[in-house]
């Protein structure tokens, strides 16, 4: 027996006129207090200093060897002269009293990159005046505060480490721009910067997959700094969890052989697909569901993962966009509009090499009207009405005044067992 699994998700479009200012509070652009360094403040540095150390095995570091790093946004820009940041740096190991200075205006720029990378080369200088240069480590400092940044971070690679030691963003030599403690997770400032994501994992395996649901890094990225934040697993099965800050976002995940992502469902807010943009607010947790299943090799369940995705746009005033003819409907896919109930034909559900019995086995319902009061909808099951076979909706909520349309975006997955 073939069963369906089918899910809805109904999201409203909302055109709305607003006329007035914008009032910016009294305090909003008051100037910064220098008598009180806040050990959770962090601002965009333009200096970064580092404590570098090397590996036991190489201590002590003999005389004749010297270490500098050449300077990168990112690490993959390592093979590119044209991309180095200024020039090297030298590096002096295991001396808390010396730490190696990154400045932005070496490279002509008043704060430094959002990474700061690493290139640490080892230099040997030979009993006949030659020296050899060979590379021992890359490293990467997020540098825009959308990271964790603080003095006493520490980056290693290959027994190698930098930790942050201090760094400048004013003209204060005084004055520390990078905190002591982490800004991210400091519990007073976590309410007013940070939002949460919480991801589950529903994983089908039902045409020969073996992948389990650790062996799928979700992955947020912040549209606008384009850094990207791995969520974490929250020790319960299939649920990961990451804080970030709030910000407009794209969710995406490790990339299977042999598996598709079938859709996002949950909060409001949550998108419907990955590498949709949707917002993280401050102080909120936004909870979504990624359906994820096996493609097989076409033998079972048709093609395998889902037999159909599909998205309508509609009206709530008219009828829907179904073409009747004698009271049948000549054109599915579409959607027919009855007051709040609707009707969702779609030919899947009719062709008997995919749907010989259609059973739905989980329904999840997302509705997101901007402003609006989000209609309560409830599933009504596969039926044939109007001459095909559909599935039904009864979204008593659906607002019918002019001001919202709506798309309602579904999958018809195959879940056989």
């Amino acid at each position: 027996m073939t069963k369906l699994m089918t899910t809805l998700t109904i999201s409203a479009i909302v055109s709305i006129l607003v006329i007035g200012a914008l009032i910016a509070s009294p305090d909003a652009y008051s100037s910064k207090n220098n008598d009180v360094l806040d050990e959770c403040k962090c601002e965009k540095p333009h200096t970064l200093k580092v404590l570098f150390t090397v590996p036991d095995t190489e201590l002590p570091v003999p005389e004749n060897v010297s270490f500098k790093a050449e300077i990168f946004k990112k690490l993959d820009d390592k093979n590119n002269e044209e991309k180095q940041l200024g020039e090297e740096i030298i590096l002096t190991p295991n001396d808390p009293d010396s730490p190696s200075m990154v400045q932005a205006s070496q490279w002509g720029k008043d704060k430094l990159e959002s990474n700061t990378a690493f290139v640490i080369y080892k230099f040997i200088d030979l009993s006949d005046d030659t020296t050899t240069k060979e590379l021992v480590a890359e490293m990467e400092i997020h540098t825009s505060c959308s990271k964790p940044l603080f003095i006493g971070q520490t980056v290693s690679n290959n027994g190698y480490s930098l930790e942050v030691n201090d760094g400048l963003a004013g003209n204060d030599p005084a004055m520390t721009s990078i905190p002591i403690a982490d800004s991210l997770t400091c519990e007073d400032k976590k309410s007013k910067s940070i939002g949460s994501i919480t991801v589950k994992k529903a994983l089908t395996n039902d045409n020969g997959g073996t992948a389990v649901v650790g062996d799928f890094t979700i992955t947020v990225t912040n549209v606008e700094t384009n850094d990207p934040f791995d969520l974490v697993p929250t020790g319960v099965p299939s649920v990961s969890t990451r804080d970030v800050p709030a910000g407009t976002y794209t969710i995406s995940e490790t990339v299977l052989d042999g598996y598709t992502t079938v859709l996002i469902a949950g909060d409001t807010g949550c998108p419907s697909m990955v590498d949709e943009v949707f917002i993280i607010k401050k102080g909120k947790d936004l909870s979504c569901i990624i359906y994820n299943d096996d493609n097989g090799d076409g033998t079972s369940g048709g093609d395998g993962i889902f037999f159909v995705r599909n998205s309508i746009s509609f009206d709530p005033r008219t009828s829907g966009t179904c073409t009747m003819v004698a009271d049948v409907i000549n054109n599915s896919p579409c959607i027919r509009v009855n007051g709040p109930t609707l009707f969702i034909a779609d030919p899947t559900l009719d062709d008997p090499t995919k749907a010989p019995t259609a059973i739905i086995t989980s329904t999840i319902i997302q509705i997101t009207t901007g402003l609006l009061s989000p209609p309560g909808c409830i599933f009504l099951g596969v039926n044939e009405m109007y001459g095909v076979v559909g599935f039904g909706m009864d979204c008593s909520g659906i607002q019918t005044d002019g001001r919202s349309t709506y798309n309602a975006n579904y999958a018809i997955i195959d879940a056989s067992p």
